[in-house]
């Protein structure tokens, strides 16, 4: 076989082999079947490792009388009902005319049919031995060790951030536990027994979190995972002044953190009571707010975060559907609220700016427009304060890549064309971007290493001059690819290698969309982008 060497022993004498495709086949006068494990087999990322596969073949033994059987469980939580299936076989004419089995193998029959069903009502692993006869050879019997097992348990849990610094754990063990200890802080005691317990770390440094799950009768499971708890940066929830549902929030966001920052939820101030469910839709423009409240063209929705309110003067934690990865640089944000009315402080000056060491925050303003406008007509108040936090990741310590917006494109033929992500980047996958509204189905796919300087001067780059007016280049074009689609779209595929020296490697892209007759230079320009590179 392509993927290595297989030598299968089969458990019979001299006969005819019914079975599949293998590479090689030992006959061996043995009724102990052996699969011998072949080595370098093929995985991952170019990488091999052994491996010992099981194989079943169909054989029909020459003569004589062979105990088999199966059945159609042989895992599961107690009380667990196994139906056993008899596949002896007897060259006798009159076949094979008994069976003895016994389910536990404690050398008591417990049942005499072919094809019998037997319940374990206690967990454990059980032995399961059959005797078969026929009228012309000696009892056959086959035994097969560890064959049922009841409430095996596998560990597995869920982390979520529910807070700065706040952690919401999930058992999601199968078996299922009912069992649960945690060390949530790595120093080897037991910090919790509860199925899902939250943490509150002392910082944002890694921590090893184990959960030991059980099950019954005393079989257990360990896990042991890194976590990072989320970064935040946090305004004033001093409150003071309400909107309306449907109003949205406005404020700009620098990011100084040189590879970007992955925000993974939000902490909001809502007015009104509890228990309320409601969505708050992020949108993103590049060089602050400013001037754009009443741009549509000029936002990008970015994700959405959901959520149920916690009542005035309680914050209230919001979880993003996708997390939202924010390259370098300065942008404006807009919090659009469905459902539930934003609080907030009215500005002063100095309850305005707001600086981390990755994050700075400068706010902001108020618009209270139609449900489904958020930059619709509608009035805008400044100096308004939102009350929240951002909670992010960063590559630099928890790994995790991104893909995000960096700045607007500008319309063409069919509008904006568009840098979608089909996937993250990370070391040893193939990232996924498609390209939309392609007028001639072909687009120019740009990646730098840069989104401030390129050959041409500084960025954002006026192409004005070029014949593309309202268009600006925002991405260094080191590396060109000419891609070309269907149906107005293209996609471009980058193969990233498991080279470590990777891991968080940050990049720029932009595409230049083909558009002939659109204007000068007969092209326009997508939002342009950029990505850092997981491990």
């Amino acid at each position: 076989p392509s993927q290595g060497d297989l030598v299968i022993d089969v458990d019979y004498p001299t006969g005819s082999f019914s079975g599949g495709n293998v590479g090689q086949m030992d006959v061996q006068n043995s009724l102990a079947g052996r699969v011998f494990a072949s080595s370098m087999y093929p995985v991952a990322n170019g990488t091999t490792a052994n491996h010992g596969p099981v194989v079943e073949v169909g054989y029909v033994p020459a003569s004589g009388l062979y105990a088999i059987f199966g059945s159609d469980v042989q895992t599961g939580s107690s009380p667990l009902t196994v139906t056993f299936q008899d596949n002896s076989y007897s060259s006798d004419p009159g076949g094979v005319t008994s069976w003895a089995w016994d389910f536990d193998n404690d050398g008591t029959v417990d049942s005499t049919l072919q094809n019998p069903v037997h319940t374990y009502t206690a967990c454990g692993v059980y032995d399961v031995k059959l005797t078969v006869g026929d009228a012309s050879h000696s009892p056959s019997s086959v035994t097969r060790t560890a064959f049922i097992r009841t409430d095996d348990i596998t560990a597995a849990f869920d982390d979520q951030v529910v807070g700065a610094l706040a952690m919401q754990f999930s058992d999601r063990s199968s078996g299922p536990a009912t069992a649960w200890t945690w060390d949530l802080d790595g120093d080897g005691i037991t910090d919790s027994t509860l199925p899902n317990p939250t943490w509150a770390y002392p910082n944002h440094d890694p921590v090893d979190v184990t959960l030991t799950a059980s099950r019954l009768c005393g079989g257990s499971d360990t896990i042991t995972r890194t976590i990072v708890p989320a970064l935040a940066i946090q305004t004033t929830f001093a409150g003071g002044a309400t909107g309306a549902a449907g109003s949205t929030m406005l404020f700009d966001v620098d990011v100084t953190n040189p590879l970007g920052v992955k925000v993974t939820g939000l902490d909001v101030h809502v007015a009104g009571g509890s228990g309320v469910g409601f969505s708050v839709e992020v949108h993103l423009t590049s060089a602050g707010h400013a001037g754009k409240e009443t741009v549509a063209d000029a936002w990008l929705l970015a994700g959405t975060a959901t959520g149920t309110t916690a009542g005035a003067g309680v914050r209230t934690t919001m979880n993003l559907g996708a997390p939202i990865y924010l390259p370098p640089g300065h942008y404006g944000m807009a919090l659009h609220h469905l459902g539930a009315a934003p609080a907030f402080t009215v500005g002063t000056g100095s309850n305005q700016d707001y600086h981390g060491a990755d994050l700075a925050l400068h706010l902001g303003t108020h618009r209270s427009t139609a449900p489904n406008q958020p930059f619709g007509a509608g009035a805008s108040t400044a100096a308004r304060v939102w009350n929240g936090a951002l909670r992010y990741q960063r590559c630099q310590l928890s790994g995790a890549g991104g893909y995000g917006f960096l700045g607007e494109g500008c319309a063409g033929s069919l509008g904006v064309p568009r840098l979608t992500p089909i996937n993250d980047p990370r070391l040893g996958q193939t990232l996924q971007v498609m390209v939309d509204r392609l007028p001639a189905m072909t687009a120019l796919m740009f990646t730098g290493v840069s989104s401030s300087t390129s050959p041409l001067g500084p960025l954002p780059l006026d192409t004005t001059a070029l014949g593309a007016p309202g268009c600006f280049l925002r991405a260094s074009p080191d590396v060109g690819l000419l891609i070309s689609g269907a149906s107005s779209t293209a996609q471009w595929n980058l193969a990233i290698p498991s080279s470590p020296a990777l891991a968080c490697a940050l990049f720029f892209q932009q595409a230049v969309v083909f558009d002939p007759g659109h204007n000068a230079a007969g092209a326009v320009a997508s939002n342009a982008a950029g990505f850092v590179v997981g491990n």
